[in-house]
């Protein structure tokens, strides 16, 4: 089935034109190739990324390319602007942060003097999970949010290891999920975006809810031998 299911999936995440989207997903299906029986299949994922590349029409490979482009891209401009910004408020504000929705208010108190904002701008927010929680919570907030990813990890990493089959897939699925956010949160305050926490919760729980009804059964099949 998930033959069939994945040239919609490929499709949609290319006409989503979010380019931190798409690295969080490479990130994501690197590991799951990295931990499948045919890791042959990691070493063919650049190859896959290049056709994919060559087979994009012209308009989505500028958008491709862009994503190195720090000299005239005005979204790549802004999150450079962003990473100075977003460290003079933590900077300022190592405890608590500016506040809850103040870094979008408090944005050009603290930037740079020297760098200038990149015409048609949006700066709500800093565009990286990591930067916007410390720069809005405060650093104790940020080592609470990555103890919770860390915590994540190492439950689907130990789910990973289950010699049921069904736990072992949803353990690396939570894995692969959890580094997809990850990797695309440095590049967009995605775990601000509740279309994608929403989605991250759901896939997190229902981890958990199945390991513990798999845990049940095989504790009543015990008990009925």
């Amino acid at each position: 089935w998930w033959w069939f299911c994945l040239p919609p999936i490929l499709l949609a995440l290319l006409a989503s034109f979010t380019r931190g989207v798409w690295l969080g997903t490479l990130a994501g299906v690197a590991y799951l190739l990295a931990r499948s029986r045919r890791r042959v299949f990691l070493l063919l994922l650049p190859a896959g990324v290049l056709l994919l590349y060559l087979l994009a029409p012209q308009w989505l490979q500028q958008r491709e390319r862009s994503i190195f482009n720090t000299a005239t891209d005005n979204h790549n401009r802004l999150r450079l602007l962003m990473v100075h910004t977003g460290a003079r408020m933590i900077a300022a504000h190592p405890w608590f942060g500016v506040g809850p929705e103040r870094v979008g208010p408090e944005f050009l108190s603290y930037k740079p003097a020297s760098m200038p904002l990149p015409p048609g701008s949006w700066y709500g927010h800093l565009h990286n999970d990591f930067l916007q929680i410390a720069a809005e919570r405060g650093i104790p907030c940020l080592l609470f949010f990555l103890w919770l990813l860390f915590e994540i990890l190492r439950e689907g990493l130990s789910l990973a290891r289950s010699p049921t089959a069904e736990v072992r897939a949803m353990g690396h699925a939570e894995v692969a999920v959890t580094v997809a956010l990850m990797v695309g949160g440095l590049f967009e305050f995605n775990f601000g975006d509740s279309e994608v926490l929403m989605l991250f919760l759901f896939l997190i729980a229902t981890t958990v809810r199945w390991t513990q009804m798999e845990k049940r059964d095989a504790l009543h099949s015990a008990l009925e031998a």
